[in-house]
């Protein structure tokens, strides 16, 4: 019997939230005023997009997820496939029409990641390193966002976000990448061509360890630039220590830790402003 806390797991309030606090973080760098209407809109509708984007990838994971995660509320049986369905398509359309009240430039960039999701969900999101890169698009468009509230697309490379953006893809492409580590099996089972499976684990996790490594270099620039003070370093050093932490070759772990670190970097970001 499904309940509604289960819907909401199903949307992963979590990942939801630190995608909100990336676009948070981007409109403070940017100067926007986070209590303008235009802004609660657009906010309401990060926070659908990325739920209806983890809705989609529960439905499409249902066969893998009873051997992966049997717990979690689809593969356990206690939400209905068709109820799924339906619940993402009134989060998506919520999503739609928020982000039309914003702007052309908005609501086109919400239409992008809404096919994108969908897509990666159904089809990209087994191929071999493909489905670990827009899932990495989609975790720093985040960063970018804010841009386009009151700016077209063309001021995306020039804006300080840019460089977030870029920490933010580095850092979630490694933890794709481990999240693939710790699914082996059931992708093995299913006919997934993940990376540790084309290549080995051991390279695996060593293309993952590099990739950290990116993203950690690309966090100095913030301050190398002037978009943050000192006070940065307080979510900055704890996330190097939580990213070094990581290399354990426990998967599940590591993967944790990583976006404890990614938590940790936004937080030293919301400081240092």
């Amino acid at each position: 019997m499904s309940s509604f806390e289960d819907y909401i797991r199903i949307t992963r309030p979590n990942i939801c939230v630190l995608a909100w606090f990336a676009f948070l973080i981007g409109a403070f760098i940017i100067g926007l005023n986070i209590f303008s209407l235009i802004f609660i809109l657009s906010s309401i509708s990060v926070l659908m997009i990325c739920a209806g984007g983890n809705i989609i990838n529960d439905y499409f994971d249902y066969e893998i997820d009873k051997i992966n995660k049997p717990k979690r509320p689809l593969p356990s049986g206690r939400i209905y496939l068709k109820n799924v369905l339906i619940f993402y398509l009134i989060v998506n359309i919520f999503a739609l029409i928020v982000a039309y009240l914003v702007n052309i430039y908005f609501f086109t960039l919400v239409i992008v990641n809404i096919l994108t999701a969908f897509i990666y969900s159904y089809k990209l999101k087994r191929m071999l390193l493909i489905g670990n890169i827009i899932d990495s698009y989609l975790a720093s468009v985040c960063f970018v966002a804010p841009i386009l509230i009151y700016n077209s697309f063309t001021f995306i490379v020039n804006s300080p976000l840019f460089i977030l953006g870029l920490i933010a893809f580095f850092g979630n492409f490694s933890r794709e990448i481990i999240k693939d580590i710790e699914d082996v099996k059931g992708d093995k089972d299913l006919g997934a061509y993940t990376l540790p499976i084309a290549f080995g684990k051991d390279n695996a996790w060593l293309i993952a360890k590099i990739l950290i490594l990116i993203a950690l270099i690309l966090g100095v620039l913030p301050y190398y630039y002037d978009y943050v003070s000192v006070l940065y370093f307080a979510g900055y050093i704890p996330a190097i220590i939580l990213c070094i932490s990581s290399f354990n070759k426990d998967a599940a772990k590591s993967q944790k830790r990583i976006k404890k670190a990614m938590f940790a970097l936004l937080i030293g970001f919301l400081i240092g402003l």
